[in-house]
């Protein structure tokens, strides 16, 4: 059987329907005015990307509280934990986050949790310049 670029790409197009997650929307985005100190909220590919053995991260924020009554509250924690794997540098690093918002009056509340995964693959001896990493979250 002759596979032509058409049926290639309508099995792949059928394909990915699968491998995609459905998930509804949130209309909910939690802001931190430090976004850099909570590294698996922004991006959970860097579970693991740290010096040391393990990370605890908290953070809160309480936004308008000088003009409601009752304001806008964000916490979230998280916790990852890397482990070598060879001697080469490689490693592999899973941890978990969760967060939590409040939107003052409307009593909207929304409660997320995930577990990260990730694996680090040292390329030519540096394994934190972009331009010799693989990194998989």
């Amino acid at each position: 059987m002759k596979l032509t670029f058409t049926t290639f790409l309508a099995g792949l197009l059928f394909g990915s329907l699968f491998l995609l997650p459905a998930n509804e929307a949130q209309a909910q985005d939690p802001h931190y005015s430090q976004f850099y100190a909570a590294p698996l909220q922004v991006n959970p590919a860097m579970t693991g990307v740290f010096t040391g053995r393990f990370r605890l991260v908290a953070n809160y924020r309480e936004q308008w509280g000088s003009v409601i009554d009752n304001p806008f509250r964000s916490a979230a924690a998280s916790f990852d934990m890397r482990h070598n794997v060879g001697r080469s540098g490689d490693f592999i690093a899973y941890g978990v986050n969760v967060s939590r918002d409040e939107a003052g009056l409307s009593k909207y509340v929304r409660t997320n949790g995930a577990l990260d995964l990730s694996f680090m693959k040292q390329l030519n001896g540096s394994r934190y310049r972009t331009n010799d990493q693989y990194l998989v979250g």
